[in-house]
């Protein structure tokens, strides 16, 4: 009989699959998953990054210094988006009420607000995590660590639009080649 046989006017193929008997290499195929499994974590993680400040840029009007978006840049760079997003971020510069410059108003004294400012900041706003071959655990903790970035956040919604998105991207790409084998 053929590997294929006809039933009714439906063709039906058959495939069987033998392993031979030996040992299979798993630190490898451990690495293997890992690495698959990290590419595809790091890209999300994108994904997080450029909703995020998109869902900021699109509020810009209310923008002053560019410290909320700047303080995106840490994370940015741990997923190599950093050159890309930091040409974009510019501020009105420093805001007057009164005479008096609001970044006054940060304590403590000196601390003025401004890009380099945010990015500083920034750099204890996230925990990235891969985990390890023995443990592949994947987070991404981010916080708002400018006070800017917190008032407008219930308008901006920039988190929870860019965890969708990182969801959504997650949920659309995770069986793509690059990811799996």
């Amino acid at each position: 009989m053929s590997p294929s046989s006809i039933i009714g006017k439906e063709m039906v193929y058959r495939m069987t699959i033998t392993r031979t008997p030996g040992q299979y290499n798993v630190p490898a195929i451990k690495k293997a998953v890992h690495n698959r499994l990290s590419r595809l974590w790091r890209d999300a993680t994108k994904v997080f990054v450029n909703t995020l400040i998109e869902s900021m840029y699109d509020n810009y009007a209310k923008v002053d210094t560019g410290m909320s978006k700047a303080s995106v840049l840490p994370l940015a760079g741990q997923v190599r988006r950093k050159s890309a997003l930091a040409a974009t971020i510019q501020g009105k510069g420093p805001k007057r009420f009164g005479g008096q410059n609001i970044g006054a108003l940060y304590k403590p004294p000196g601390l003025e607000r401004s890009i380099a400012r945010g990015e500083e900041l920034g750099r204890k706003a996230f925990i990235l995590s891969f985990g390890d071959l023995n443990n592949p655990t994947f987070v991404l903790d981010f916080r708002i660590v400018v006070l800017q970035h917190q008032i407008h956040e219930a308008h901006w919604d920039s988190l929870n639009k860019a965890l969708e998105a990182m969801k959504r991207w997650i949920a659309d790409n995770k069986f793509k080649s690059q990811y799996v084998d």
